[in-house]
C-alpha cells in the first residue's frame, strides 16, 4: 500500500499506518509491564511468573498480528488496552496504572512516543 492510496473505507495508506504503530505501542508497553513483573516474581511467587509467561507469549502473537492493512483488527487492539490498559494491573490498583494506553496514544499523535 503506498503513502497516497485511499482504501475502500476513506482512510489513507498513512493513518492505517499510525494506527497499527499506536496499537503496537500499546502492546509493547503492556510486555514491557508483563516482563518488569515476571523479573520481581520470579523468586517470592513461581506460579504467577508462570501465569504471566503465559501473557506475554500472547502479548507477543498479537503484536506479530497487527498489520496496517487490517485495520479493524488493529481498531480492536487499542479498543481492548483502552478499556483494560494493562494486563497486570486490576482496576483497584493505582490511578496511573490505568493511563498506560492513553499515554501511548497521545505520545504516538504527538510524536513523542
Amino acid at each position: 500500500m503506498t503513502p497516497d492510496t485511499v482504501p475502500m473505507d476513506g482512510a489513507t495508506a498513512y493513518q492505517r499506518i499510525v494506527e497499527a504503530e499506536v496499537a503496537m505501542e500499546m502492546v509493547n508497553r503492556a510486555r514491557t509491564e508483563v516482563q518488569q513483573r515476571i523479573y520481581a516474581l520470579e523468586r517470592p511467587d513461581p506460579t504467577e511468573a508462570d501465569r504471566l509467561r503465559q501473557v506475554a507469549i500472547k502479548l507477543y502473537d498479537q503484536l506479530r498480528s497487527i498489520d496496517p492493512d487490517r485495520p479493524a483488527h488493529n481498531a480492536a487492539i487499542i479498543a481492548s488496552f483502552g478499556e483494560h490498559p494493562s494486563p497486570v494491573c486490576p482496576s483497584s490498583a493505582n490511578p496511573d496504572c490505568g493511563r498506560v494506553a492513553n499515554d501511548a496514544i497521545r505520545n504516538s499523535v504527538d510524536g513523542r512516543g
